[in-house]
């Protein structure tokens, strides 16, 4: 999870109304916190009838010191307050402090082996502009890899992508 975080401006902090924050949500708000992300706060599950969203806050407040009014309530499941939520996000998360015009520096933050397409890395490009054949010098290891292909990961399936530019996360094979 530290990984990924170091590729972001902001986090989302979503707790669920009925069961409280969980010990998970804590831990994660640390990573998040220690990395300075803009954090946006918000209750799901604020629909359901057994959903304790004041005794949810309360918690929130005492563990995150995060106020009441700055949380936004939310229903996945209906949509209630998604809109909002989805502009809070916008509104409050920086965007990322890239430069296109700087040479090329490359965030590498996950990375896995796939049987046909061989190793997969998950990027994001601190300053410049990355391109299938750009040659990359790992800095920790100083062995130097050729970029594939480029694309972007979507929950329907990723799409591929001629370049990827500053501030932008992606795929990388």
């Amino acid at each position: 999870m530290s990984r990924s975080l170091a590729a972001c401006q902001g986090a989302l902090l979503l707790v669920d109304a009925t069961k409280g924050v969980q010990a998970q949500t804590v831990a994660n708000f640390w990573l998040a916190y220690e990395q300075e992300l803009a954090v946006t706060a918000a209750i799901n599950k604020v629909d359901l009838p057994h959903a304790n969203v004041e005794g949810t806050l309360e918690q929130m407040g005492a563990i995150f010191d995060i106020e009441a009014a700055d949380t936004l309530a939310i229903s996945a499941k209906t949509g209630s307050g998604v809109p909002s939520l989805l502009s809070a996000l916008i509104a409050r998360t920086p965007p990322p402090p890239a430069s296109a015009a700087a040479p090329l520096r490359v965030l590498l933050f996950d990375s896995w082996y796939d049987d046909y397409r061989g190793v997969l890395s998950l990027v994001q490009v601190l300053d410049g502009e990355l391109r299938p054949d750009t040659e990359l010098l790992s800095a920790a290891s100083g062995a130097v890899y050729t970029v594939g292909s480029i694309e972007m990961m979507r929950p329907l399936g990723a799409v591929p992508l001629p370049s990827l530019g500053a501030g932008m996360v992606g795929c990388v094979a």
